[in-house]
């Protein structure tokens, strides 16, 4: 396994995850998509399009939503590493190897 090397050629995007059939994500999506069609069929043509633009607005928030917690998780890992390499107890000493 060479995770390095993988993510220099692109070949890791955790942007394009896709979401496991039958999971809770799959159901939730496939109700929202079915309210957003009965909403669309009790709109006028301009009440839909406002309901597009909402929708539209909310995607770009989880969009940013998602990077930014990718990107929080991502430097927590590291922090968590230095303070395994690099830590100190308070009140033990522990004899480096």
């Amino acid at each position: 396994m060479n995770y390095i090397k993988n993510l220099y050629y692109g070949n890791i995007s955790p942007a394009t995850q896709r979401f496991i059939k039958d999971s809770e994500y799959a159901e939730l999506f496939k109700s929202s998509e079915t309210l957003r069609e009965d909403l669309e069929k009790k709109l006028s043509d301009e009440n839909t399009d406002d309901l597009d633009v909402l929708c539209e607005t909310y995607s770009k928030l989880m969009s940013i939503t998602a990077e930014d917690n990718y990107s929080e998780g991502f430097r927590n890992g590291a922090y968590l590493i230095l303070d395994i390499l690099l830590g100190k107890n308070d009140n033990l000493y522990i004899e480096e190897i």
